[in-house]
């Protein structure tokens, strides 16, 4: 965060991660908030009250990497 401006964009990535993202986190058709919202054990309207915590990212990460890879299967 330090190193980013507090920002995560797609100059972050490579190409093989853009791709994967643009659909992913889309808004209207992407699994990320429903799948961050299980992970996490919340509802989608407290999002943003979701702790920023390594116990977080330990249950989100299982979650990105399957993503991931069901993504990259259909490459």
């Amino acid at each position: 965060m330090k190193f980013c401006d507090g920002k995560f964009t797609d100059e972050d990535l490579n190409d093989d991660g853009n791709a994967f993202t643009k659909g992913y986190f889309d808004f209207k058709t992407g699994k990320y908030l429903s799948d961050y919202c299980a992970a996490i054990g919340i509802n989608i309207n407290k999002i943003y009250y979701a702790a920023d915590t390594w116990k977080n990212f330990d249950r989100l990460k299982p979650i990105l990497d399957k993503r991931y890879a069901e993504w990259k299967q259909k490459q």
